[in-house]
């Protein structure tokens, strides 16, 4: 069929299910079509579903050079884009960025997202962006901010009931970062186990 929005559509949700089932270079393959197939038809959206389906495969295979370059396309994408979108490609780029250690630009990252969730009231985005926060405060040797982000974070699951399991392993490495051993081999056990 002839290049379409649907089909760019079609292309980055197989792509997404694809990347969920490992299968990394498949899903690269048909997120590089739906970006291709996006722009020729003029579909910012789509064109930044594909960037947000690129990145995170990207990161799968260890091309965090290439990767941090696509979570920055996808929120500088021009066209009309929902700002829930906008707000989701601070959260890859923050993840990139903590992958690529390049904390600074991550810590920026975050503190603009967490501001733009707290602004809409976004329950999705703002305990992602807490999560991302406990690690670039642990990393920082921050444990009191660590812990303040981390309870914000599961307050929002308690009320939500948008779960992560990082959750635990995060518990696990601030228990780490406090002198609590026990505690956090109880964390990283309940982490295990739920994975």
């Amino acid at each position: 069929r002839p290049p379409s929005p649907a089909l760019a559509d079609a292309l980055s949700g197989r792509a997404y299910a694809l990347r969920d089932l490992g299968r990394f270079s498949e899903s690269a393959a048909d997120a590089r079509h739906a970006l291709t197939v996006a722009r020729a038809v003029g579909h910012p959206f789509g064109e930044v579903v594909a960037l947000l389906d690129l990145d995170p495969a990207a990161a799968a295979v260890g091309d965090l050079g290439g990767a941090v370059p696509l979570a920055r396309q996808a929120g500088q994408v021009p066209g009309d884009i929902p700002a829930s979108i906008i707000r989701t490609c601070r959260v890859w780029l923050a993840e990139v960025l903590i992958q690529a250690q390049d904390f600074a630009a991550a810590e920026s990252v975050c503190a603009d997202g967490l501001a733009a969730a707290r602004d809409a009231g976004d329950m999705v985005s703002l305990p992602t962006l807490l999560a991302r926060m406990v690690l670039l405060d642990l990393q920082a040797d921050r444990t009191e901010a660590a812990a303040a982000h981390l309870g914000e974070a599961l307050g929002i699951a308690v009320r939500t009931g948008i779960w992560f399991a990082d959750y635990l392993d995060y518990c696990g490495h601030l228990c780490a970062a406090t002198g609590r051993p026990a505690e956090a081999v109880t964390m990283w056990a309940a982490y295990a186990a739920l994975l």
